[in-house]
């Protein structure tokens, strides 16, 4: 017999053991939507800035491999079409990862090619939400957060997010989820757990110790290059504009940075000058040096080359879905049913979990089974009517709503054949959504899995699996009116 209990679902990741408390949903908003901070970040752009042929620009932050064999953030220029929500139109494209030309170093130069980027992002992850509530954005993913093969990935993975956001005025921490489930947040100094909200001070060694900010690698420039950034070298810091088919220096700065001394996480020093462009033709492999002084004494200069593009030369925008837009899932379907064919093996069930995504008419409520084994099971989800019962008890089951959904899994089971109890965890689930009231399960009988979603209201639905780990996904479209 099922032991029915009622509970509002915060699930548990095995990512790491400590978890850091997740905040309140709310309406997905823009950046530029919110008032910007009392102490924005130096470093942080304008959550939108100026429009090139009609776009918006911003930065993504991939990893640079620097000749130590280490991996460094590195902001990458991306530009889109106009949106009305920047903040997961900058995650969507960090999602995308570097262009084939970013991960080869291919940049076409004579004399030598560039550093290659690469990102710790798996490709199977997508965003599902980012809500932004005073300063804080809570960054919802799906097929990110999984196991990996070491905490440096995971540390790179979050460093990503943190700086991506957190370039935004109006941004100054995030908050990992995991689908729903708050996920640990991990710093990048010594690799341990860190309470609160990330921001970029847990992770300043994935900084180079000359970190530029402007230029972005790939950025459209006019006449002239406003190189900023923040170091933790005391000493002098060569940059230059190089033509990289013949590796002249077309302009040239010496400055220093504005710190004594310079020691980070807390005293990164700001560094900031211009560079004009000569006058001609401008190379076809334009680029920005800097020469990082050695890490110490004794040790070698590194040189580091940035590409840069032109006014004339601005990428080609991406189109960005408005927040709610899920293109890369099923799209809302208002039919009767909906079933999904199974695959051969086991499917145990071991985690159930629900959330809430955005407000009003783009919004939806999301349920969402995880499972183990090498199976996947038959799906149905079909409109139901009370009264309901238990399988195989025929007890009564009460379900809270005015309209309900009754889902079906052939080959699904919190219990494996050798009797082991896969998943204990809450059978009843009372969330205080828009849509879903209820989530109560119904029966678990000879590898039959049943369950009964409760609504406030006749609504679309969509269903879908995700893999690495294997889940079903049901979200509940909100009202449209």
């Amino acid at each position: 017999m099922l032991t029915i209990r009622s509970a509002r679902l915060i699930a548990v990741p095995s990512f790491v053991a400590v978890l850091v408390a997740a905040c309140s949903t709310g309406a997905t908003t823009s950046p530029r939507d919110l008032p910007s901070p009392s102490a924005a970040p130096p470093s942080s752009p304008a959550a939108t800035s100026a429009p090139v042929n009609g776009t918006v620009e911003f930065n993504v932050y991939f990893l640079m491999h620097d000749p130590r064999e280490l991996n460094f953030l590195v902001p990458v220029h991306r530009a889109v079409r106009p949106t009305n929500d920047v903040a997961a139109a900058a995650i969507r494209e960090l999602l995308a990862g570097p262009t084939a030309g970013e991960r080869s170093g291919d940049n076409g130069g004579r004399h030598g090619g560039l550093a290659q980027l690469s990102t710790a992002l798996p490709n199977q992850a997508t965003l599902l939400a980012v809500d932004i509530q005073g300063g804080i954005a809570t960054v919802d993913l799906s097929g990110a957060f999984g196991p990996v093969d070491d905490v440096a990935t995971a540390v790179n993975l979050q460093a990503q997010i943190v700086y991506t956001l957190t370039q935004f005025p109006t941004i100054d921490g995030v908050v990992f989820l995991d689908e729903g489930k708050p996920v640990v947040v991990v710093e990048g100094h010594e690799a341990t757990n860190s309470f609160g909200p990330a921001s970029r001070r847990l992770y300043f060694d994935q900084r180079r110790s000359v970190s530029v900010e402007e230029p972005a690698w790939g950025s459209p420039i006019g006449d002239s290059v406003h190189v900023r950034g923040e170091t933790t070298s005391e000493g002098e810091l060569r940059i230059a504009l190089v033509d990289g088919m013949t590796d002249g220096i077309l302009a040239e700065r010496t400055i220093r940075a504005t710190c004594d001394p310079c020691i980070a996480p807390d005293a990164w020093g700001l560094f900031e000058t211009d560079l004009s462009m000569p006058a001609g033709p401008r190379p076809s492999d334009l680029r920005l040096r800097m020469w990082e002084p050695a890490y110490s004494a004794g040790g070698a200069t590194t040189v580091v080359d940035y590409p840069l593009g032109s006014m004339d030369d601005a990428p080609a925008p991406t189109a960005s879905p408005n927040q709610g837009d899920t293109a890369s899932v099923a799209p809302f379907d208002c039919a009767t049913s909906t079933s999904l064919p199974g695959s051969p093996g086991e499917a145990q069930i071991t985690d159930v979990r629900l959330g809430s995504h955005g407000d009003g008419p783009l919004g939806y409520d999301r349920v969402v089974f995880e499972f183990s084994g090498s199976g996947v099971p038959e799906t149905l989800v079909a409109p139901g009517t009370p009264p309901f019962t238990q399988d195989p008890s025929d007890l009564p089951l009460p379900v809270r709503g005015s309209s309900f959904l009754v889902l079906v899994m052939h080959g699904a089971s919190t219990i494996d054949p050798y009797g082991t109890i896969t998943y204990g965890g809450p059978t009843d689930f009372t969330p205080d959504f828009e849509f879903v009231s209820e989530l109560r399960a119904a029966g678990d009988f000879e590898r039959v899995s049943s369950w009964v979603i409760g609504l406030n209201g006749p609504s679309c639905h969509r269903v879908y699996t995700l893999t690495k780990p294997t889940r079903l996904v049901i979200d509940v479209q909100h009202p449209q009116d």
